[in-house]
């Protein structure tokens, strides 16, 4: 019997056929057992609050828990790290940021591919910063963004010093690019997350700080932190008196954003299911009364805009730490 290229080509048709069915398959039952999200820092920081709120909607939705597990370390590496190894079924996934995307554009030997080794599965957040000022005596007489640059430019030579939730971080980057933009030294002070960094600014061991909206937000209320402006483009309904920075320093603003990845190779249809599952989550009322109290917009989208969107971060970090010449030493 001659094995024509017709038979060859039905063939691979019917695996083809039978390879997406299996996937199909799986994808309706998903999930049937606990997942998990790895948060490449410390408890209580903005990637750790963030994920924890979608993450107990999700535990509901699929009468499975979610389960927010801290890996930190090494501005998120160690987290990401284990990411990329883990098993492409969906149960892995990982809560990653901006932060992420400046370490891999600045470290050059990473135990990952950012663009090559991870999934897109669906963006969770943007949010502000809000800069604080420490708690020493030296930060004493500070009340507002103009009282920071006079006292930096005034202590000169001697540096105000800044905390981030690491090196690389955007929260390092948006302490170096304020820096550079009124013109003042400012030493770099790198933690392992937001939390340990807040704790030691209301300690007074830091100066000041630009700090993701949600770990800091109940110290401002509670009195806890001295809140100097906002990095928004407007003032955020949650802090009214409190001014953006850009009425200080024209154009000032920045971001961070949070989202969900998995392994890079998942199946397309558990891809599309986690992807639905996330934006029906950040869609619930529930989720969004309690972003917006921290200061947090939601930002749900579909597979295609999101992976869109991170690779033009990928472009545009690459751009900004160039300019600033932030190495990748943690």
């Amino acid at each position: 019997m001659r094995f024509s290229a017709w038979h060859a080509a039905c063939l691979i048709c019917a695996h083809v056929g039978i390879a997406v069915g299996v996937q199909n398959d799986v994808a309706s039952t998903f999930p049937d057992r606990p997942v998990r999200i790895l948060v490449g820092f410390t408890a209580g920081g903005g990637a750790d609050v963030v994920t924890r709120v979608v993450a107990e909607n999700l535990s509901q939705r699929w009468k499975h828990p979610v389960v927010v597990e801290n890996r930190p370390g090494a501005s998120g590496v160690i987290a990401a790290g284990l990411l990329a190894r883990a098993a492409n079924d969906g149960y892995t996934l990982g809560s990653m940021s901006a932060s992420d995307v400046i370490v891999s554009t600045i470290t050059p030997k990473l135990p990952y591919d950012f663009t090559k080794d991870f999934s897109s599965v669906s963006q969770v957040t943007k949010v502000p910063f809000i800069l604080n000022a420490g708690a020493s005596q030296t930060m004493a007489s500070v009340k507002s963004v103009g009282d920071l640059i006079a006292l930096a430019r005034k202590l000169q030579p001697e540096p105000l010093k800044f905390g981030s939730g690491g090196s690389g971080t955007v929260t390092h980057l948006t302490g170096e690019m304020f820096a550079s933009a009124v013109n003042i030294k400012a030493l770099h002070v790198p933690y392992k997350g937001g939390a340990p960094a807040a704790a030691d600014l209301m300690g007074g061991q830091i100066d000041f700080m630009f700090s993701n909206a949600p770990e800091v937000i109940g110290f401002i209320r509670g009195g806890r932190l001295r809140p100097l402006g906002v990095t928004s483009p407007v003032r955020l309904a949650v802090l009214p008196d409190v001014p953006t920075v850009a009425e200080t320093v024209i154009g000032f603003e920045a971001a961070q954003w949070f989202g969900i990845f998995g392994p890079a190779a998942i199946p397309r249809p558990i891809l599309e299911k986690l992807n639905a599952a996330f934006s029906e989550a950040l869609m619930s009322p529930e989720v969004r009364k309690k972003y917006d109290e921290m200061g947090v917009v939601t930002a749900p989208g579909s597979l295609a805009d999101f992976d869109k969107f991170v690779r033009s971060e990928v472009v545009r970090w690459g751009k900004a730490t160039r300019a600033i010449d932030v190495t990748g030493q943690r």
